[in-house]
């Protein structure tokens, strides 16, 4: 039995990975830049949205750590991934 991993991204080089590998960076950027900013308001309002940006940060780097993961489970050699 081989495993198909192309449900999560085609291969690690693919522009899937690489734009979500970016867009992750992105979301570490948005976060520490909305931490500098102070944090005010409501904090009701500000914890909703601090989840809402944890939770998005999460989903997708659990999505780009899975993959890897996966690959390095079927095959440990595979230094890149």
């Amino acid at each position: 039995m081989r495993w198909d991993l192309t449900d999560i991204y085609p291969s690690l080089g693919s522009e899937a990975f690489r734009a979500d590998a970016a867009r992750l960076t992105g979301l570490a950027d948005e976060w520490n830049q909305w931490c500098r900013e102070g944090l005010a308001g409501d904090p009701a309002d500000v914890l909703t949205e601090a989840v809402k940006k944890l939770s998005h940060y999460r989903l997708l780097s659990d999505r780009l750590i899975a993959y890897c993961y996966l690959l390095t489970a079927v095959n440990a050699d595979d230094t890149i991934a």
